[in-house]
C-alpha cells in the first residue's frame, strides 16, 4: 500500500516560499538599479564565480568570498531576464556577460542580445539550489573543480546536467545571494 503524503513537494514549495519571500523583500527594500546585483555560490566548495582576468574573453574561476575579497564587484553579478525563461549574467564591474565557452569552460565577454552562449536555464532542485544549464550546450550545467593549478581558485566547465528525478552532484549545485558588498538596512519598525 502507497503511503499518503498530503504535501509531497513540501520541500520544493517551502523552498520556493522562500524565495518569493526573499526576493519580495529585496524588491521593497533594494532601488530598482541594485535589485540584480547577486552573487553565484556553489554548494560544494562555497565558491563564487568571479571575473579575475579583467580582460574580455578571459576564463572565469570560482573563488571563496574570503579569498576574492580584494576582488571588489568583480564578485558580483546583475541577472537579465530573457523571453525564453533563461538568465543572462553579466559583470557589474566589467559590464561583460558570463559565456558558455566550451565545455571546457566559462569566460566573460561583451554582452550581445539574444546570444545563446550568455544563456542559462536555471534548474530547480528539491534542496532549493539550481543547476545552470547552458543553452548553447547540449544538455549541460556549470560545475566546479578543484584546481590542481591554484591553490586558492576552483575551476568552471561544463558536464551532463543531471536529469529530472536524478541526484544532482553538489559540484553542480548553485545559489543565487546577495552581492558580496556592503548593504544598507531597509527602512522596519522598531518596537
Amino acid at each position: 500500500m502507497k503511503k499518503f503524503t498530503p504535501f509531497p513537494n513540501i520541500k520544493k514549495l517551502f523552498s520556493i516560499f522562500i524565495m518569493t519571500l526573499w526576493v519580495s523583500h529585496s524588491a521593497i527594500a533594494a532601488s530598482p538599479e541594485s535589485f540584480t546585483k547577486i552573487s553565484i555560490s556553489n554548494v560544494w566548495s562555497g565558491a563564487i564565480i568571479v571575473v579575475w582576468a579583467t580582460g574580455g574573453n578571459s576564463w572565469l574561476w570560482g573563488y571563496t568570498p574570503y579569498d576574492a575579497q580584494s576582488f571588489g564587484q568583480n564578485n558580483n553579478w546583475s541577472i537579465q531576464y530573457n523571453n525564453n525563461s533563461t538568465f543572462t549574467f553579466k559583470n557589474v564591474q566589467q559590464n561583460t556577460c558570463m559565456t558558455a565557452y566550451s565545455t571546457s569552460g566559462l569566460t566573460h565577454n561583451s554582452c550581445e542580445a539574444g546570444a545563446t552562449n550568455q544563456q542559462f536555464q536555471p534548474i530547480l532542485t528539491d534542496s532549493g539550489a539550481i543547476q545552470l544549464k547552458s543553452v548553447s550546450l547540449q544538455n549541460k550545467c556549470i560545475t566546479t573543480f578543484e584546481s590542481s593549478d591554484y591553490k586558492y581558485a576552483f575551476g568552471l566547465n561544463f558536464t551532463n546536467c543531471a536529469s529530472q528525478g536524478e541526484e544532482a552532484d553538489s559540484k553542480q549545485l548553485w545559489a543565487l545571494n546577495p552581492a558580496t558588498s556592503k548593504a544598507k538596512v531597509s527602512s522596519h519598525d522598531e518596537q
